[in-house]
Order: structure tokens, then sequence, then C-alpha cells
């Protein structure tokens, strides 16, 4: 994956990365979906905000009102009684309004993070360009003065080359039957010089 902050800084360098490489991503579509994104995210966090800070101060005020309540009559009782209704579902506003940010946010993601895994990593300046594997440019090649690249490896070594499982295994480095029977597949176990 790229670094979204860069691609943010300097989208440019991807639309050209992707264009090189020959990838078909919508960049400015990923860059509008990831600003809307992240203001739902951050109107989501001061919903959030707003609820914590809310939740410790509503509580002394309704106990306050409540403890006025009792001593109420007439049309300041029904004001009393509105008051504490209001406060009481001020939590439920907010929960609500995190619950419609995070729908929001459910939805943009699916497409936001497929866009977001489509976009290549740029090549560096100096990596020529070209249309096939043909136009690779060669720089240098390395073999020991014993070891002629015409012939295969079994020519020149005199057999056939190993995989490092079976170097490990034929050494007795590993145990993988015992692995799995301890731990399933894909475990090994470390013996002598392992």
């Amino acid at each position: 994956m790229i670094d979204l902050k860069t691609l943010r800084e300097n989208p440019d360098l991807f639309l050209h990365g992707a264009r090189d490489k020959r990838v078909d991503v919508d960049i400015h579509r990923l860059l509008r979906l990831d600003e809307q994104r992240r203001t739902l995210l951050a109107d989501q966090e001061s919903a959030r905000s707003q609820q914590k800070k809310l939740s410790k101060e509503i509580g002394p005020k309704i106990g306050a009102l409540k403890g006025r309540l009792k001593q109420a009559e007439g049309g300041t009782r029904d004001a009393l009684e509105s008051e504490i209704r209001q406060l009481e579902e001020m939590p439920l506003k907010l929960k609500a309004e995190i619950q419609a940010f995070d729908q929001r946010i459910s939805e943009i993601e699916p497409e936001w993070r497929t866009l977001w895994l489509k976009v290549p990593q740029p090549a560096d300046d100096d990596v020529p360009r070209g249309t096939s594997a043909d136009d690779n440019v060669e720089l240098r090649t390395w073999h020991p003065s014993w070891f002629d690249p015409t012939k295969s490896f079994r020519e020149n070594k005199g057999f056939d080359p190993k995989s490092h499982v079976d170097i490990v295994d034929n050494l007795g480095l590993v145990d993988f039957e015992r692995a799995v029977k301890m731990a399933g597949a894909r475990h090994y176990v470390l013996r002598r010089d392992g």
C-alpha cells in the first residue's frame, strides 16, 4: 500500500506512476473519497468527544433538576420535567449521529480501500521506461570464474540444486513432522545446530 499522506501531497507523482505501469486507477476519485472519509471520521470523533463530555456533565444536572422537581408544583413541575426529558434525549441524539457517521463511513470504505490497493508505487526517476520486460536494461551480471552461464546448474556442479527445505531436512536441522503434530500445518521445530 502506498502512503496516503504522500499521495495527498503529490498526486501527480502517483498519476504518472500508474500511467507508466499501465495500471488503470482513478486517483482523483480516491482523493475525493479519502477527503470525505477523513471529514466523516473527524466529525464522528468530535461527536464522540461531545458525547463523553455530555455524559460527565448531564448526570449532576439531571440529579439537581430531579431534586427541584420534588418540591415543584404546577407549571414549574412541567417545565422541569420537560428540561429533564431534553437532557436525557441529548445522549441518544449524539448516539444516533455517531451511528449515522459509522454508516456513511462503511459505505465509502470498500471503494476507498479498493482504489487505494490499486495505486502502484511509482518507479524511481532513474528507472528506464518501457513497454515490456524486453525493455529492461541489464546493468551487470556476476558468476564465479568456474561457473559457465551457458550451461545448466547440473552441468556446472554435477548435481541438481536443492531447496532450503531439502537442505535443512537432510542436515537434520528441522523436524517438520513433529511440528505438525504439535502446532499444525506450516510450523517447524528446530533441532541440533538449527
